[in-house]
This record gives structure tokens, C-alpha cells and sequence, in this order.
């Protein structure tokens, strides 16, 4: 399993225990960084786990030079950007696994975990960790004293994702209990809105615009658009009602802009461009992809699908006139060698045993429906030639 995150000209790629980071211009990239998860823990204290230690989340921001990740044995790292490399300025313990990272724009990054809690983690510009002076403090649990983790929200239910609007003036987050909460940041204890309308575990979450309209994806097959201020469902797309596949259901958001969005697909495994106009939302194009999709995130004017394909986990299409063009392979441009995406297609991450809850469907639906991730893959659709299937 790939995951990737883009911060204007900066793009985060991790597989496994690898990390990367590279710069992009134009269409062209360039390695800035490249590691592993076992390196950074074996300098600078015991191993945790005998398990390997894969990257579960990243972020990433240029504008305030910080590239974190967290990985499955509960560690955050975070590494400053400094002249085209990395430096390492804390390691953090975390009581459960993160699911969400999000670099704020006051020198914070907020971590939501599996068990339902969203830390906040305030980043000091002091220097950054060297094994020398590198000490395990048992009090706060991590090796950077200078590095806060405070809980500012949360839920009793499992987290799955949550984000933070465009003026980051307010912080949603979803659960497996159908919900999205949303309270203002970083006030975080003065909630906003608590939006009820799916049937089934909400999967991801995205702000739209400054404050007003949140996207959610679940389980039950819908996509909502809700009204924050009204706490209300303005517009709601059904994938399992569609022409589409009735089986298919929505996972990941990536917004283009106020208007225009991607949504990745489970089940049927495929890129869907949705456009939104006058609460309406209606589906542009799509394309199918090969393998199961682990991570969207947009690059420039280009969106990178991470994918379960060992032989090309990842993606470029680019948008134009309302369509998605071309779905290049980034594998060789990228030049991390031959062993960087290797075995990704066995690493399994919490949103892969999520699977939905056969009972929370509508009335006059077949209860008995295969809802398995097992079905055949698909061919591209439209004719296209996926770079997936070469």
C-alpha cells in the first residue's frame, strides 16, 4: 500500500517502512529525501515492536517546511525541510494508531487516532534531535520535550478520518457511528454541528470551502454534501443506486476546488470527477483502476491514485475540460529504486478491514448482497488504457 501527500511543489511518497520526499517542477520530479522508518528508530532508541514499523499516514506543508508520518507501531515523526533535506525534530509516542495528519497554518499538527481522539502537536523551532542528546522522557512519552501533544477533540466511536476548513476556522471529524462532528479550531471545545444522515460507517471527510459545506463519503454508498450552518443534507449521490455498480461504494475525498472534486471508489476500484453546481452533484468522467486504491492527493494541476499494484502503484491523470486525461505511471520518474514499492500490494491498514454492515441498508434491498472486496477487477472504462494494467 502506497500513500502520498502534495503541498504545492512538494510531494511526500511512503510504502512500507520507506519514506520519500521530492520536489516537483512541472512535470518533472526530484528526489530530496529518501529513508526508512527502521533507520530513524534504530538511532535514536529501542525498537518498539518486532513488527515492521509501515507508514499508516504522512503530511506534508512547504509553505511551513514540515513533513511528518506516523506508523503502525504508534510513533509520529516529524522532520523539518531545510535547503533539500530532512531533519529530524521529534518522535512522539501516540496511544493508538493515527489515521489523519494535517500540518496547521500556526505551527501545529493536528493527529487523529483510531481510538477517537485528535491530538494537537505545537512544533518548536528549536533544534532538532540529535542521538546525543536524544533522552526518553516517561512523563510525556516522547524523546523532544519541546514537542506538545494535547487532546482537543474526539469521539467515543472510532475515528476514520478528519480535516480542517480553508480559513482553518473549524475541525471536522468522522466515526464508524455514522456521525460528523464538527467544532470550531482551535476553540475546539464549542461544538458546531453533529451531521446525521448516513447508514453506515462515514469513511472520509473534506471541507468544501471556508466553513459552510462538508463532503462525506460511507459505507452505505452515498456521498453527502451538508449545509454546516442548517446541519442539514443539501445534496446526497448515490453509487449503489447508480448505473454504475450497485456494489461499489465511495472512500476517499480530494477536493479541486469549491466546485470540483475526486472520489475514489471501493469495490469497484475507480477515480470518479465530480462537479458541484447549484447543490447539485453530478459525475464528470471516471476511470477504472486495476488494483484497490490506498490515497489520493493532488499534485499542481494533477491528481496522484496510490494503488495496491506492485508493478505500478502510482498514478498521474491530469484534468482538462472536465475529464480525466491520461493515467501516466510515476514509478520510474520518481527514481527511488527498485526495492522502494516492494511487496506494497500486502500491506494491509485499518480502512482495509472496514467493510459495510449488511443490516443497514434500505428497505427492499437483498440483505444477502456480496459486499466483499473479492470482485474480479474491472477494465478501464471509456476505452481508456490505464497505465495500471500494463
Amino acid at each position: 500500500m502506497v500513500i502520498c501527500s502534495a503541498s504545492d511543489h512538494l510531494l511526500a511518497v511512503c510504502c512500507g517502512t520507506n519514506y520519500s520526499l521530492l520536489s516537483q517542477a512541472s512535470q518533472s520530479f526530484t528526489l530530496l529525501a529518501k529513508g526508512t522508518t527502521d533507520e530513524l528508530s534504530s538511532s535514536f532508541r529501542e525498537k518498539k515492536s518486532q513488527h515492521q514499523d509501515n507508514v499508516s499516514c504522512c503530511a506534508v506543508s512547504s509553505h511551513y517546511c514540515i513533513f511528518c508520518f506516523s506508523t503502525v507501531n504508534k510513533v509520529l515523526y516529524i522532520m523539518r525541510i531545510s535547503q533539500g533535506s530532512l531533519s529530524l525534530l521529534s518522535m512522539i509516542d501516540l496511544d493508538k494508531k493515527a489515521v489523519s495528519l494535517i500540518v496547521t497554518s500556526n505551527s501545529e499538527i493536528l493527529v487523529g487516532v483510531k481510538a477517537g481522539l485528535i491530538y494537537r502537536v505545537s512544533i518548536s523551532n528549536e533544534e532538532t534531535v540529535s542521538e546525543d542528546k536524544s533522552k526518553y522522557c516517561p512523563y510525556v512519552s516522547h524523546y523532544k520535550t519541546n514537542s506538545r501533544l494535547t487532546g482537543i477533540a474526539g469521539t467515543i466511536s472510532v475515528l476514520t478520518d478528519c480535516c480542517i476548513s480553508l480559513d482553518q476556522s473549524l475541525l471536522a471529524f468522522s466515526d464508524r457511528d455514522m456521525k460528523v462532528k464538527v467544532c470550531k479550531y482551535p476553540d475546539s471545545f464549542e461544538m458546531c454541528a453533529i451531521l446525521m444522515g448516513h447508514r453506515d460507517a462515514v469513511c472520509s471527510c473534506c471541507f468544501l470551502d471556508n466553513s459552510s459545506r462538508i463532503l462525506s463519503s460511507s459505507l452505505d454508498g452515498t456521498l453527502k454534501l451538508w449545509d454546516v450552518p442548517s446541519k442539514k443534507v443539501a445534496s446526497t449521490l448515490d453509487f449503489r443506486e447508480s448505473e454504475l455498480n450497485s456494489k461499489c461504494y465511495p472512500i476517499h475525498i480530494l477536493r479541486i476546488d469549491q466546485h470540483q472534486f475526486i472520489v475514489s471508489t471501493r469495490n469497484r476500484n475507480a477515480v470518479y470527477l465530480i462537479n458541484l453546481s447549484e447543490q447539485e452533484m453530478t459525475i464528470s468522467d471516471h476511470v477504472m483502476i486495476e488494483h484497490q486504491i490506498s490515497n489520493l492527493c493532488l499534485s499542481g494541476n494533477n491528481v496522484i491514485v496510490s494503488s495496491k499494484n506492485g508493478m505500478t502503484p502510482l498514478l498521474m491523470f491530469s484534468i482538462l475540460e472536465g475529464r480525466l486525461q491520461s493515467g501516466e505511471s510515476l514509478n520510474e520518474r520518481f527514481s527511488l529504486g527498485s526495492d522502494f514499492f516492494c511487496d506494497c500490494d500486502k500491506i494491509q491498514y485499518d480502512i482495509d478491514t472496514i467493510s459495510p454492515n449488511p443490516y443497514n441498508v434500505k428497505g427492499g434491498e437483498d440483505t444477502n448482497e456480496d459486499l466483499s472486496d473479492e470482485d474480479p477487477p474491472l477494465k478501464a472504462s471509456r476505452g481508456d488504457e490505464v497505465a495500471a494494467t500494463a
